[in-house]
């Protein structure tokens, strides 16, 4: 009777054996919450698919597309990708229903060399060629050609770049309205509008060498910028000088009113406060060319104090602004005149 073996464990392999016990839990634990994954992404894969298909059976294609693709992304599974095809033909994308029969009839054709008596494989195989062949004829095509390329123009469709080696081939794509435009980095040198149709093939001729001579000269990036200041400058001497007119005005005022008061003083218009109707008049006509020269005159000066305050204050170079103090103009008003005040750091 054979005897049963035994042997004894010592300390290194005691802990040795704990490890590679430890080692092997955590393998376990990762390895099915891997599996878990999958197989949760598999039924919501399904989930997502179920629901695709109502919608599909409901015509709902806006509605059904979202789902298959979401369904694919999660479990790529052929059959989904031909419900998808098949979703976003009867939405109008053709051309993208195009581009997924084709992968579809790829992914068949390698299960079949796989298995040649895959039986569903070859049946979706016939599904996806019938489909597709009776799509082609619809799937409308631009054909772009472009005479005289300029190095670093280049033509861009809906703001994505496209791609030379495409100029002169029949491009398929979905019924729509596209933009297209000729492009010299950020700046846009022509533009065009092109809507394509289901069954029908246009073309657009780009001539980039004439469109590039008619369009303004790049901008040179080394030039110098204009400097901020030329507005601030402009609006400052504007100011300044309406102010100043102002001011002349109400000099005129002021001198027109010591006119009409010499007028009242005269010995035929006011004499110990008593005045002719034609001294009361210049009297009367004296006080409102004062009064209207007085205000017309304040104003002016703080206009002129506004002007000169922008003009002085505008930066004459990109440089670094000086820590001093920035230059300021203000006004004064007292009971025997006025003036301006000028400080600051020049």
């Amino acid at each position: 009777m054979p005897t049963k073996r035994s042997f004894t464990v010592g300390p290194k392999g005691r802990r040795a054996g704990r490890a590679r016990a430890a080692a092997f839990v955590v393998w376990v634990a990762l390895s099915g919450l891997g599996g878990s994954a999958r197989a949760d992404d598999a039924a919501l894969a399904d989930t997502l698919w179920q629901a695709g298909r109502d919608f599909f059976a409901r015509k709902d294609y806006a509605q059904a597309c979202p789902k298959f693709e979401a369904s694919l992304k999660l479990d790529r599974q052929l059959g989904t990708l031909l419900n998808l095809a098949e979703c976003h033909a009867n939405l109008g994308k053709l051309a993208t229903a195009q581009g997924q029969w084709r992968e579809g009839i790829e992914w068949a054709k390698k299960n079949l060399a796989a298995d040649p008596l895959d039986k569903k494989s070859t049946e979706r195989l016939t599904y996806a060629l019938d489909h597709l062949k009776e799509l082609e004829p619809r799937v409308p095509k631009l054909l772009l050609v472009v005479r005289n390329p300029v190095s670093g123009v280049g033509v861009v469709r809906d703001g994505a770049p496209v791609d030379p080696e495409l100029f002169g081939l029949p491009q398929p794509l979905d019924p729509a309205t596209y933009k297209l435009a000729v492009v010299r980095g950020k700046q846009v040198l022509a533009e065009h509008t092109v809507t394509v149709v289901a069954g029908k093939s246009e073309r657009l001729e780009l001539d980039v060498g004439a469109i590039v001579a008619a369009a303004p000269p790049p901008e040179d990036p080394d030039r110098p910028a204009e400097p901020p200041s030329s507005a601030q400058r402009i609006a400052g001497i504007a100011v300044t000088a309406t102010s100043g007119a102002a001011v002349l005005i109400a000099g005129g005022l002021e001198l027109g009113a010591i006119v009409k008061k010499g007028q009242a003083d005269r010995d035929d218009g006011c004499v110990n406060k008593f005045c002719s109707p034609q001294g009361l008049d210049a009297a009367n006509a004296a006080k409102r060319f004062a009064e209207a020269g007085q205000w017309l005159g304040i104003a002016g000066l703080l206009g002129t104090a506004v002007g000169l305050t922008v003009w002085l204050t505008a930066p004459s170079s990109p440089e670094p602004a000086s820590t001093g103090r920035a230059p300021f103009v203000l006004p004064w008003l007292g009971p025997e005149g006025g003036g301006l005040v000028v400080g600051g750091a020049m």
